[in-house]
């Protein structure tokens, strides 16, 4: 296993986020190593499709479609993330016949 990749992942995960922020950085960390799977994934498939066969393709290949669903999720979670730190825009209360309240 790579050193510095066991260093990256404990890094990600290595403490639970305290702060939106942090939660912002683990997502998007995890986001990233999920993108980075799912390529890894689609190589080997190529090459298990070639020295191996078929089934051991299909099922990395099967990997590498979840590993690109966790990362669209992880996308969708940073998303929710980033829309829940935005403030919602100013509405003025209104009557029960729709007039503007003073």
């Amino acid at each position: 296993m790579n050193p510095l990749a066991e260093e990256q992942r404990a890094g990600v995960m290595s403490s639970r986020p305290a702060t939106i922020g942090e939660l912002l950085e683990a997502l998007g960390a995890l986001a990233g190593e999920a993108d980075r799977l799912a390529e890894s994934a689609h190589v080997l498939r190529c090459a298990a499709a070639r020295l191996v066969g078929a089934a051991t393709a299909g099922s990395v290949g099967t990997a590498a479609r979840r590993a690109e669903e966790a990362h669209l999720e992880l996308e969708v979670a940073l998303r929710d993330v980033r829309d829940a730190l935005r403030p919602l825009p100013w509405t003025p209360s209104k009557d029960e016949d729709g007039r503007p309240m003073v």
